[in-house]
């Protein structure tokens, strides 16, 4: 089954990299892409979760996990999407950061789970060595290094916030002790619910810090063919991801943190095999070749070399 999730997180997030450059630039506004994708997202998850719930109203325990994880995955998504412009983070950190994701992920797990994982470290280090080439490799030809310390530090905290609701899910699944379908749903429509509320509140500073017409975007989506399609494509990768992440999260959240240094290299394998959807972004073959199969051996050593021993404090305890 771990093999099969990291597959499908895989794949679909090559999918999510072809459309979303389209969407960017189609967009004047994404802080509107983000409200419309959580609004269909919530009308989504709120109709499985009522579906495989027996059509009853699903009743959550742990409200304060939601919540943590709805607040967490808004404040990813909103400093994500400010942070992504090359201007105020480069390329070269944006795609050195979310790879070393999973160094705050197994702190945060040690601080927040209580987990008692053993890392072997014959697995573990040389895990981390590949992360570290497999980064190398796909950063070497870039020569945009200009940066704000200020943007830099936010891209952090938006990393962050992405290992605390990937934590929290997990955290959420280990203390309902329940791994179905169905209480993962219902978990994945209440945090979304709360994200929703917290992207609309805060939707009005894209005004200030973008200068934009988020009218405009919203007249986009109802009137043109194309970029309705492309922003339902996103939604549906978004929600297949969201998903499949969750899954992840019930085995270890660590194992969705690491495979992140598989999505820059497989987007690039793609590009270089599909040349006319490429974004313009030029990596030698050969660095290419060497980025994907380092963060393979990356992901396969971490499999390796992380051993769950299922001891944790559960919430019934306290």
């Amino acid at each position: 089954m771990l093999i099969q999730l990291i597959l499908g997180i895989t794949i679909i997030n090559i999918c999510q990299k072809i459309v979303t450059p389209y969407i960017a630039m189609t967009y004047p506004s994404l802080m509107v892409v983000v409200v419309i994708s959580n609004i269909h997202l919530v009308l989504i998850f709120g109709a499985l979760s009522i579906y495989l719930n027996n059509f009853d109203i699903p009743k959550p325990k742990y409200y304060h996990h939601i919540i943590i994880g709805g607040v967490s995955n808004a404040i990813m998504a909103v400093l994500f999407m400010f942070c992504s412009n090359t201007n105020r983070v480069s390329l070269v950190f944006q795609g050195i950061l979310p790879n070393m994701s999973i160094f705050i992920s197994v702190i945060l797990s040690k601080l927040i789970l209580k987990k008692r994982n053993t890392y072997i470290l014959k697995y573990i280090i040389p895990s981390i060595l590949f992360l570290i080439a497999s980064i190398s490799f796909s950063i070497l030809p870039k020569s945009n290094n200009s940066f704000s310390l200020s943007w830099i530090l936010l891209y952090i905290l938006a990393i962050i916030m992405m290992c605390v609701q990937n934590i929290y899910q997990e955290k959420y699944l280990i203390d309902t002790n329940d791994r179905s379908n169905a209480n993962i749903v219902t978990l994945l429509f209440f945090i979304r619910l709360f994200q929703l509320i917290c992207v609309t509140i805060f939707s009005w500073t894209d005004i200030f810090l973008n200068n934009v017409n988020m009218l405009g975007s919203v007249k986009i989506f109802f009137t043109e063919i194309k970029p309705f399609i492309a922003l339902e494509l996103f939604i549906f990768t978004t929600f297949s991801i969201f998903f499949l992440a969750a899954k992840l999260n019930s085995i270890s959240s660590n194992y969705y943190m690491i495979i992140n240094v598989l999505n820059s290299p497989s987007a690039y394998i793609f590009y270089m095999l599909v040349p006319i959807l490429s974004t313009g972004t030029k990596i030698p073959k050969l660095n290419i070749i060497c980025s994907f199969i380092t963060a393979i051996l990356s992901v396969i050593f971490w499999c390796l070399g992380e051993k769950k021993e299922n001891t944790y404090l559960i919430m019934d305890d306290i």
